[in-house]
């Protein structure tokens, strides 16, 4: 299906002397947003298709986007709860008059369907699009898009958007901490983790700490940058019990408040070498919901992966992490592992439930290629990929085999999650790469949930090829394609393609 999509940016018109005109964008006035105020809403959207040659059909949509190169993003809430539209093409039935509208490529893009062909000159007016995150000035004023068609240029507004400096002092305090985990390491120490919230000026974490019959101090134990989400803890003995709360800051000083108590107590520990077995694990490639791991310290979890097919010599000890021993996708997990595809977040440590950004899969699947150290490139790959960052070789190398794309033609977003229908495409094109195959056509789903048409039929391939599997729900079978995928999730899936016999 082709998607029309809106952006400001000066109108791209035609000369007089051509038959038609393209369609057009005008907001009422330029939009000025103040730095770090809560959402606002842009002005008064026109959308106006040519009087002669209409271009807006019942096969496009109409996409509004903000560019990437502005700290703005549709506010979802808000937009859903004000959003308006009116005009002819709504009075004629081309557009419902409450449109069920959606968000595409992480709220930088809101969805308008369009039910029928709009004809000469009619119009559709857009009110009420709420916009937040206004956490830098701009550089310079940008302007909303609308593309008519993925194949041709850009149509711009001729109005402009911009985020300026002002007096107003951001007093929403940042959310609390999820995925709370505290992880022991060794007989004396512990790896504590969590979850960021989603706030963008996110600055510190405070961690508060208790020890034994001590009560958790007031006065942070620890403080770190935001961008850490683990603290390594240690100096505990046999029996110790420690407590954690963790809270954060903002850059306009908001602190949220702490969690819950999460507390551990100290046992005997062996670190971890290879083990054999047990019968009764389930090998099966499902990708289980997560929120059934379990942690068992007296489970004897045994792995016989040292007789596998392996990079690593027969005599290395076998990988394994102390929050996977009961995971239902501890197997493949570490057979990954000890082929060097995937690393832990500590040394004993996989986080088997956090989610995969774009920049840590571009690593897994160019190392699935067999490069695991390409080299550094020229130039960056995409504006905001530094071309020395951890990840900047990696994405350099599949962008150059034409195996990964942006989330538009210049703004990767290596900080993204990556959705369950993203990763198996990626993973799915490399596949396709390396075997010099091209996607089966005409298959049919078993799965019951809708999948975007750009990624229904890698997903059908991959499916019955026996690559991946759905989650069972009311006798229903979903792959939940839009959920972020899980570093688990991942494994089983890059397991179950390239490596299982």
């Amino acid at each position: 299906m082709k998607k029309v999509l809106v952006s400001i940016l000066f109108g791209i018109f035609l000369s007089s002397s051509v038959a038609f005109a393209l369609p057009t964008l005008s907001s009422s006035t330029n939009k000025v947003f103040l730095k770090r105020y809560s959402s606002a809403s842009f002005e008064n959207i026109t959308v106006t298709d040519d009087a002669e040659t209409p271009f807006i059909t019942a096969e496009n949509d109409i996409r509004i986007r903000i560019p990437d190169t502005i700290m703005i993003i549709f506010d979802q809430e808000e937009t859903l709860r004000e959003f308006s539209v009116a005009g002819t093409a709504v009075e004629n039935g081309k557009v419902a008059s409450s449109p069920e509208i959606t968000f595409e490529d992480d709220d930088k893009t809101v969805v308008i369907p369009v039910d029928e062909d709009f004809e000469a000159g009619e119009t559709i007016e857009i009110y009420k699009l709420h916009g937040e995150g206004f956490h830098d000035v701009a550089s310079s004023p940008k302007k909303l898009e609308f593309i008519y068609d993925p194949n041709e240029d850009l149509i711009q507004d001729i109005k402009t958007i911009d985020i300026t400096n002002s007096t107003y002092k951001d007093r929403n305090a940042p959310e609390l901490a999820t995925n709370v985990e505290i992880t022991q390491t060794s007989n004396s120490a512990v790896t504590l983790s969590w979850t960021n919230p989603t706030d963008l000026d996110l600055r510190l974490t405070r961690i508060l700490r208790g020890l034994n019959h001590l009560p958790v101090s007031s006065t942070p134990y620890k403080q770190i940058t935001a961008d850490n989400t683990e603290l390594e803890d240690s100096s505990f003995k046999l029996g110790d019990t420690v407590k954690y709360q963790i809270g954060f800051e903002d850059e306009e000083g908001n602190t949220s408040e702490y969690t819950a108590i999460y507390e551990h107590t100290m046992v005997t520990y062996e670190e971890p070498v290879a083990e054999e077995d047990d019968e009764d694990e389930d090998d099966s490639n499902t990708e289980e919901a997560d929120d059934e791991d379990t942690e068992d310290e007296d489970t004897d979890d045994s792995d016989d992966d040292s007789d596998d097919d392996s990079d690593s010599a027969d005599d290395t000890p076998t990988i394994s992490f102390t929050d996977t021993k009961t995971h239902w996708a501890k197997d493949q997990i570490t057979d990954l592992a000890q082929r060097k595809i995937i690393e832990g977040k500590s040394k004993y440590t996989f986080a088997p439930k956090e989610k995969l950004n774009r920049a840590e899969a571009a690593v897994l699947l160019s190392k699935v290629l067999g490069d695991d150290n390409p080299p550094t490139p020229t130039s960056k790959p995409f504006l905001d990929v530094e071309k020395d960052k951890w990840y900047g070789k990696y994405v350099s190398l599949l962008k150059s085999k034409k195996l990964i794309n942006g989330k538009t033609a210049s703004i990767f977003k290596p900080g993204y999650n990556m959705s369950r229908a993203e990763f198996t495409v990626l993973a799915m094109n490399v596949f396709y790469y390396m075997e010099d195959l091209a996607p089966e056509e005409g298959l049919t789903s078993t799965f019951d949930d809708d999948i975007a048409e750009w990624a229904e039929e890698i997903i059908l391939d991959a499916e019955n090829r026996g690559f991946i599997s759905g989650k069972e729900k009311n006798d229903k079978t979903y792959f939940y394609p839009s959920t972020d995928i899980s570093r688990a999730e991942a494994a089983a899936i890059l397991y179950s393609i390239f490596f299982e016999e």
